[in-house]
């Protein structure tokens, strides 16, 4: 009988551990993924700077060939 109880105190104390193990893993990889996500984030915030900086200067460029156009244009029409 002291033998049974025992080997059900084992099996408990066992059962405990591998509960704490799997809260321990459960929780690293909640973590984990809480970090990747965030990474992916602000990965896409710099990503949508860098497109919206691109999109600026592209726009500065046209807005700038046009004005140039317009002054070449006028330059023209005074020669005709």
């Amino acid at each position: 009988q002291q033998t049974s109880a025992e080997r059900r105190r084992r099996a408990m104390i066992l059962e405990a551990q591998g509960e704490r193990r799997s809260a321990v893993e459960q929780a690293e990889g909640d973590k984990q993924s809480n970090i990747i996500r965030a990474q992916g984030e602000k990965q896409s915030q710099i990503l949508e700077a860098q497109g919206d900086a691109i999109s600026t200067v592209l726009r500065a460029r046209s807005a700038e060939s046009m004005g140039e156009r317009a002054i070449i244009e006028r330059g023209m029409e005074t020669l005709e």
